[in-house]
């Protein structure tokens, strides 16, 4: 995906969450193809023994990264200096803080003596943080030999050249650390071992049940965890219009996917109704803030809390969201598995498929009947009922569908009804129309601000106005439904009168 879902540094701003909290969104960087020479599968079994060799070590992840000095070629030019062998980077990013970061040369010297004879204790990950620094006092070509053992070599596709060792440098990246600029983190890399989520998110499910509340961060990764929860992604991506500002279609294929997924999802929920027309209608996910020193949740200001209380989500995803979605088991073990609860079950509405590159004005729809329907698109044509469309419930009435079809496909402000209730009407229609068309893009009933008509020193009329055809069936298209008293009777079950309305 070629957009940067998740800016980390504002998330880390808004959602006082630590580094390591979040996923990068962008997991095309993760690029195998980046390292043609190399052989990736059994590089990630030679991971798996790093972290079983340094068990006792908080490490989150491995990740292979270029190696590349911006200042290489400028040294080269001035010093005459060769250039540097190295060519990849290994990371550990660890689950800690390093805990020297801010101590005085001094302080650090008394601190690695106290190790040195055992007057303290050690730190989890310091055997590792000693494995990945240089040894000054053996040969370049046996450093790191408690990371490259003599069968490293099987990580080159082809035998490597005898000095190969001088291409590795090795790295520890703790939370409270950043990693060197020769480290090259803005290109395609590869993670080659993952800590395993499930205790993750086992783990802060369990805390959430005590609490009640759930950062919603670490929701997110819970709800990318769960299969369930996440199969809804791509309706709820569509119902929400999250690709009028992101992909046409979230990225599902892995967890990382997920949870960026998930994170501009729940913005969307929680403080990012743009342009949504009644809040009685479409309520806000509510959120809360973390009183540490209280030790209780409290309602956020403009909705922007960090956590959700369980019951309150619980009640959203069962009555309030657009598209049923099972709550994941692991934070409810005690719901459903079903596409959410019996009171928010909805019936399958018809989805129409359009060949690539069909835009809105290449569709007509036609309303020959009280509840007949006829379509006609690219490369098709399809005849419904206003309930195969979903057009008789609470939220898209029939009646809004017929009104706006007799105004053929118009809308202006003068027809007496609030800006807000027309405003509604509108929103509900286009949902509805692009469930029904679900691969057309863009808004299929747009707004028309008023704007000066130069010549005439009028103003145009403020409206909405349908991007495809939508009008009831008039004597000009009466041959197209020669079959209409067959087919009133086998769709809707009554006798046609002889009159279209």
């Amino acid at each position: 995906m070629a957009q940067r879902w998740i800016n980390g540094r504002e998330i880390l701003k808004r959602w006082e969450a630590e580094p390591f909290e979040l996923l990068e969104a962008d997991t095309p960087m993760n690029s195998e193809e980046y390292f043609p020479e190399l052989n990736i599968h059994i590089f990630k079994m030679q991971a798996e023994r790093w972290v079983k060799k340094f068990s006792e070590a908080p490490i989150k992840r491995i990740l292979l990264y270029n190696f590349s000095s911006k200042y290489e070629g400028a040294m080269i030019a001035r010093d005459g200096l060769p250039p540097l062998p190295v060519i990849y980077a290994v990371v550990f990013e660890m689950d800690d803080y390093d805990k020297t970061t801010k101590m005085s040369a001094e302080d650090h010297l008394q601190y690695d003596l106290m190790g040195v004879r055992g007057e303290r204790q050690q730190e989890s990950y310091e055997r590792l943080l000693a494995a990945t620094k240089p040894n000054k006092r053996i040969a370049d070509n046996e450093q790191y030999y408690d990371l490259m053992t003599k069968d490293f070599a099987k990580v080159y596709k082809n035998p490597p050249k005898p000095d190969y060792r001088e291409e590795w440098q090795f790295y520890c990246k703790f939370r409270n650390t950043k990693l060197s600029a020769n480290i090259r983190i803005d290109e395609p890399h590869i993670v080659l071992w993952q800590q395993n989520w499930g205790e993750k998110v086992q783990k802060w499910a369990d805390r959430a049940r005590k609490t009640e509340h759930i950062n919603i961060l670490q929701l997110c990764h819970i709800l990318a965890y769960d299969d369930g929860s996440s199969a809804t992604l791509p309706a709820l991506w569509r119902e929400y219009q999250m690709d009028e500002r992101g992909p046409s279609i979230p990225e599902t294929e892995t967890f990382e996917n997920r949870v960026g997924a998930w994170f501009m999802l729940m913005q969307r929920l929680t403080t990012g109704f743009d342009g949504v027309p009644d809040q009685g209608k479409v309520p806000y996910l509510k959120t809360y803030k973390e009183d540490r020193d209280k030790g209780i949740y409290v309602e956020a200001p403009k909705n922007e809390g960090t956590h959700v209380n369980l019951q309150t989500l619980n009640d959203y995803f069962t009555k309030t969201l657009f598209v049923p979605t099972p709550l994941p088991q692991i934070l409810f073990p005690d719901s459903p598995r079903e596409s959410g609860a019996a009171g928010n079950k909805e019936k399958e509405y018809l989805a129409i498929k359009t060949p690539p590159g069909t835009k809105w004005k290449d569709i007509r729809i036609y309303l020959v009947h009280q509840g007949l329907i006829k379509i006609f698109y690219p490369q098709g044509e399809i005849t419904t009922t206003r309930d195969g469309l979903g057009l008789g419930g609470k939220k898209v009435r029939w009646k809004d569908f017929e009104e706006f079809a007799a105004n053929k496909g118009y809308y202006d402000f003068g027809t007496g009804v609030s800006r807000r209730k027309l405003k509604d009407k509108i929103y509900m229609l286009n949902r509805r129309l692009r469930g029904i068309f679900p691969d057309v893009k863009g808004k299929p009933i747009v707004y028309h601000k008023p704007e000066l008509h130069e010549f005439h020193n009028t103003y145009t009329e403020e409206k909405y106005q349908s991007e495809l055809i939508i009008t009831k069936a008039d004597p000009e298209h009466m041959e197209t439904f020669s079959d209409e008293e067959e087919i009133a009777q086998e769709f809707c079950g009554y006798e046609n009168s002889g009159k279209m309305w």
